[in-house]
This record gives structure tokens, sequence and C-alpha cells, in this order.
């Protein structure tokens, strides 16, 4: 047993330690073959007692890093691949990303990882970056910075570039650099021809918290830039595919493009002036309005989300920033605006093209969204992970259990046909959530359960509930929100008349006369919950990061209270029976599988019955035997569950 208090790391979809040959397409493209093994449950990253007690965790394209309590970074991976083409050996434990010289004894304060690399800020200012886990790292100093030496506060590596705020600087990018040498190289340094997105170098007075209203009018700088006191002090900032994206603490959103040279000139041709976004800083329009005070911005790729002091997620998309600076460089072009951008009014189907902010994440405790490819993960309050998005190839990446294995019963739908072999959350996620389960006997049960609906042994009501969740969206995707609310209960074990259908008594609730009750949809995760003696839960994530299609997780686990959690799920000893192998070989574990026929084994309480019967809020009713389930939480309506019109009697 673990001892307790340390955060474990997880990792969930196509594991880091687990690259076994090169991709033969960017993770990016979905459709492609690939040989990696994956995980679709949250699968333990193996810890040595040198690494030490791990605080940050971070994801790239291929690769997964650390920070431990002692400035030390830690990868498991390949960092440097390039367009899915690797160009070293994978590392298949975590290994420390070395400085060299003196450098080694200082520990590295904050850390970003990017696609194929990985920037460090140590204590003492210096910058370091990473692209390769067996060399010592690039030491980088910039040189239209030169004043500001050591300076830096922070460093976000992006997709292709990398970029650090300096206070009364401003945010500095350059191209992510290959600081692959010669292995006799023991020292290695760099100087960088570093580009300045323009007026974020503005610093408020100690004490000041004035802010001009929004929207307020104010004078552009030379060639129709910005000043910095309208754009106002760099709060948080993020490095996508194409732009720098900052929020200010005027509650305002800017974009800067960051394509092309290292000298900060567009690439762009003249055939084509809107290949390359413009260099000019933008306000994004659709994000500021009047009282919402923005707190952070995270995200990578191409999505990111803004977060406000009232609960707010705001989504966001390269796609969107792409259409604001087209319209804004289409009026520039016309002659209908002035070089200063806040001038141009836009129409009202580009503002209506923002993004859709996630239903399940407002107000709900979220404290950092972690964003793949194509996926995301939330991290609550609570200590709760949920899940948002597709995992292409039906890799894991949601985390919501196999296809095989139970995910249907989580709200994930699978393609059809050879060419579409994407997993997909139904449209109820968004709406509700989806958490991220970490026991194993939940897994076991998802499993028990597809095993059952696949069996034809089970009729006569095989066909009816196959079809039922495998055909018709409305009702899975109710059934899974029934499911979502045994999750939320597990640590409550079994209610009581389901008990008594088991022949098992020795549960800890009597819902005999429990009035359940309803709740409006994921509120529930606005505060931490607490086991029936007032404490956390078994299982509470401190830390989610994702990237590619593979997300990761920092969790404190108390083994001793899922182990209290899991007993409550298993048969009496009375009600183990001697079985033979041959009748359980299809079963997942929540037992050891026999090595002989005769052995005895633990059973869980839902193996010594039939699929659950559940009325659904349409009025269906699964087929089966026994008494129909309560609800947990109480059934709610298909109007809270977004399935008005679709409801199929």
């Amino acid at each position: 047993m673990r001892p307790r208090g340390l955060p474990v790391v997880f990792e969930i979809g196509m594991p880091a330690d687990y690259f076994q040959t090169t991709l033969h397409r960017p993770p990016f493209r979905p459709g492609g073959v690939f040989q990696r093994t994956t995980s679709s449950w949250p699968t333990e990253i193996h810890v040595r007692e040198d690494v030490g007690i791990i605080v940050d965790i971070q994801c790239g394209g291929w690769s997964t890093t650390v920070l431990t309590s002692d400035g030390k970074l830690f990868t498991v991976g390949i960092l440097d691949a390039s367009n899915a083409q690797r160009t070293g050996q994978p590392v298949k434990h975590l290994t420390q990303l070395r400085k060299f010289g003196q450098f080694q004894v200082t520990g590295v304060r904050h850390f970003s990882a990017g696609r194929c690399h990985v920037l460090g800020l140590d204590d003492d200012g210096y910058v370091w970056s990473w692209d390769n886990a067996e060399q010592a790292g690039c030491l980088l100093s910039f040189q239209n910075s030169l004043d500001y030496a050591r300076q830096a506060t922070r460093v976000v590596a992006g997709w292709a570039e990398s970029s650090a705020y300096i206070p009364g600087k401003g945010i500095i990018f350059w191209p992510a650099v290959s600081t692959r040498r010669d292995q006799d190289v023991q020292g290695y340094d760099r100087t960088i021809n570093e580009s300045l997105v323009p007026a974020t170098g503005y610093r408020r007075s100690v004490g000041s918290t004035a802010q001009p209203p929004i929207g307020h009018d104010s004078l552009p700088g030379a060639e129709g830039d910005r000043r910095e006191e309208d754009v106002g002090e760099v709060l948080a900032h993020v490095v996508l595919e194409g732009y720098v994206v900052f929020i200010t603490h005027l509650n305002k959103l800017f974009a800067c493009g960051v394509g092309g040279d290292s000298s900060g000139q567009s690439t762009a041709t003249e055939q084509h002036p809107q290949q390359m976004p413009s260099r000019r800083v933008i306000e994004i329009p659709g994000y500021a309005s009047d009282g919402r005070e923005f707190k952070d911005i995270q995200g990578s790729f191409r999505n990111f989300a803004v977060f406000t002091a009232n609960g707010e997620v705001l989504a966001g998309h390269t796609d969107y920033l792409n259409r604001v600076f087209a319209e804004r460089n289409d009026a520039l072009r016309r002659g209908i605006a002035a070089p200063n951008e806040q001038s141009v009014q836009y129409p009202q189907a580009l503002l209506d093209s923002r993004p859709v902010d996630i239903p399940a994440l407002q107000h709900t405790g979220v404290i950092a969204v972690a964003f793949g490819d194509y996926h995301s993960h939330a991290l609550h309050a609570d200590g709760t992970i949920t899940a948002y998005g597709v995992e292409p190839g039906c890799c894991g990446a949601l985390g919501l259990g196999s296809i095989v294995a139970g995910a249907r019963f989580r709200g994930v739908k699978t393609g059809r046909t050879p060419r579409d072999r994407d997993g997909k959350l139904l449209p109820i996620a968004n709406r509700r959530g989806r958490q991220v389960w970490f026991e194993h006997e939940k897994r076991d049960w998802l499993q028990w359960l597809e095993n059952w609906i696949r069996t034809p042994t089970a009729l006569p009501h095989y066909p009816e509930v196959f079809t039922t969740l495998n055909d018709i969206e409305e009702k899975q995707a109710a059934f899974s929100e029934w499911i979502e609310q045994e999750g939320r209960h597990w640590v409550d074990g079994p209610l009581q008349t389901v008990a008594n259908e088991y022949g098992n008594s020795q549960t800890p609730v009597d819902s005999t006369t429990r009035i359940a009750r309803r709740h409006p949809g994921p509120e529930i995760n606005a505060t931490p919950p607490k086991s029936l003696n007032g404490e956390f839960p078994a299982y509470f994530a401190i830390s989610v990061a994702a990237a590619g299609w593979h997300t990761g997780a920092l969790v404190l686990v108390d083994d001793e209270k899922a182990e209290k959690t899991r007993e409550k799920w298993l048969a009496h000893n009375d009600e183990i029976e001697t079985v033979s192998q041959d009748r359980y070989a299809h079963m997942p574990g929540g037992f050891p599988t026999p090595t002989s026929s005769g052995e005895i084994r633990e059973e869980y309480i839902w193996e010594k019955s039939a699929f659950p019967r559940i009325k659904l809020p349409d009025g269906y009713e699964f087929p089966g035997e026994g008494e129909l389930r309560p609800w947990r939480d109480g059934m709610p309506t298909t109007e809270e569950l977004g399935l008005v019109g679709q409801a199929e009697n």
C-alpha cells in the first residue's frame, strides 16, 4: 500500500510510456493506424522512490512531464517527435531532464510542455529548453531583451512556438528550435532572436485597482498599434497554433498572430494576404461584458478557455480567431476601418460563430481545463474530473472505458463504418458532465453490463436491451445519466432494495423509505463530496493535463477508503459459491482469475442479478426481472437532459 497523502500519477489514452513504433500520421489527423498500447481507464504510472514528490504534471504530444517538490523535471515518452516521426528513442520510464554544469544545483520553479519540447524556468530566472530526454537542456538567452535578463516570471510552450512573459517588457516568443547536438557537447546555450507581442508591457502601479470601463475610447499608437495602457497588464497567456492569446486586467481578451519567421514579419504572400494572422494585437469580440471579471486563460493547440470570477468557462477556438482576423483585415483592405481595430463593426453572424460554452462547465467549480487534440478534461474543485469531446480511433482518451467494455453506458457512441471509428460523447455529456472514474470495481461493473447485453443467453430480453442501447441515442443518453448517478453515490454502496434483490442484506443505506432528491444537473460539482464520515473521497484529483490523444492527472489516493468502498459491493462470504473456471472465464475481475476448477473467489453483488431495469424520463421501461431501480438523485426530466422533442416512446 502506497504512503498516504502523496499524489499518484495517472495516464489516460495513448500512454507515453508505451510508445512502440513510428506513427503513420500525426495524432491530430483522425483515421490513422497506430501500433500503440492504449488505456481507456486511468492507469497509474510507476514512480520510483528516487523521483520524489510530484507537484505538477503536463503533457506533450507524445510525452508526459512532471515537476517534483525539489525542482526536478522527469519525463516519459518521446519529446522530439516531428510530425509524428520520432527522431530519438522513447523513454519508457520517468527520466530526469538534466541541466549542465553549475546550473544542475538550481531547481526548476515553473515549466511548460509544448507539442515536441519542454520549457523550464529555474529559481535563478534562467530559461531552459529540452527536446531530447537523453541530453542536457539548452540554456536560452534573448538578444532583444538584454535589459530584462533573468526577469521572466513564466514560460509557455505551444504548438510550434515558445514564449515567456517578462513584466515591463511583455510577452516574447520565438520558434521552437531543435537543441539536438553532438553527444560530446557537455554545455549548450543559444541566443534567441525573439519577437515581442506588441503593447503587452504595461504594468499597473502597486496597489492600483482602477479599471477603465469596457469599450473606452483610446488613441492608437504608432501605425495604428494599441497603446500599452489601452491593452492593460497581461494576467495570463497561452500559445496556440498560430496565435498568442492573452487576458489583461481590463477584462479583455486579445490575440496576436505568431506565424512567420523569428523577425516578426509575416510570411504570407501578396496573393494570399490572409494566410498568416496579422502580427498586430487585436481584441477578440464576444468575451468582454459589463461586470465580467477575467481570472485565467488556459489552452493548447487550437482550443482555449477563459475563466471568470463568477464561475464561467468561456470557450474559444482558433477557427473563431481566424474569422475575426480575416474580417478585420478585410475591413482594412476595403478602407472601411482604421488601423485601430476598435472601429471595426463585426457582423452578427461572426459573433454568433463563437464556440458554444459547455453547460456542464458553467458554475460547477472548474479550476482547470486540459485540451488534447479532440478531447478535453476539466478539473473541478471537488477533486473530480469530467470528460468532453472525441477520442480518435477509440484510443481511450476520454477515460470513460473501452468501447468493448461498457463505454456506451457512459454516453460514448462509436462510428458505424470502418472509416469512422472515433468514440464520440453524446450531447448529454456537455449538458450534464461525465466524471472520470478511478475505482477498479466500477470498471468491472461496466464490463459486466457490456457482457450481459452481448450474451444471447440473456433471452428473451437480450435483443431489445442491446438494440435500445446500441441504436437509439436518446435512450442511451438517458440510461447513461442513471449510470452517472450510481457512480456519484458509489461510496454509499448498493441501495437496500437492490441488495435485497441480490440476497445481500449488509448494506449501509436504507432506501426503502428514502425520498429521491432531484438535482438540476452539474451543480453537484460545486462543493467537495464527503463520505459518510465527513472526509474527502478515496480519489481526489489535484491536477490535470492533456495533449494529443492522451491525458495525465495527479490524484491523491486513499487506498484504505477505496478498499472499504469496494467491499460494500462484494457479496457476503456465505453467498460466495464454488464455481468452475469455465463458468466465469468471460467475467471481469473483482476477484482473481482461478487457476483451477472449484476455487473459491470473490463476487460482486451485481453478478447475482440480471441487467438493471430502469424507467427512463420518456416513460420507456427496460425489460427484465425484478423491480424498477430507483434514481439516486431522482429521475430528471427530458427537458433537464436536453432530450425534449427527441424522446421515442
